[in-house]
């Protein structure tokens, strides 16, 4: 083999190497983009549903409404919180009924 022909073999060598560098590259970055995009999609979606969750908490009480009826109708962590949250209003709601009845019995004895 000759000088020349190893610096063309060396030459084609590392074109090649350049090359595929540059396509694992753009791939690379290309793979990080579609996951920030995931990523920021889902912090959206998460954070909406909080958001909402969170209104209706608010408004609950500022309110002291407790007939409020909440609906969420997603099966995921967030409707188990929502639906826990709907659980104890309607439970405080009952023993506030109780109590008032129960005053209200005790006011009626002489």
């Amino acid at each position: 083999m000759t000088l020349i022909q190893i610096k063309n073999i060396y030459t084609d060598t590392s074109y090649s190497l350049k090359k595929n560098f540059y396509y694992v590259l753009i791939l690379i970055i290309y793979f990080i983009f579609i996951s920030a995009s995931l990523n920021l999609m889902l912090y959206i979606f998460i954070k909406k549903s909080i958001l909402g969750i969170s209104h209706t908490m608010e408004n609950t009480l500022n309110s002291l409404d407790l007939s409020t009826k909440f609906e969420y109708y997603k099966r995921d962590e967030l409707g188990k919180v929502y639906e826990s949250f709907a659980l104890l209003i309607q439970k405080v709601s009952e023993v506030l009924h109780e109590a008032k009845n129960s005053s209200e019995n005790n006011a009626k004895i002489p």
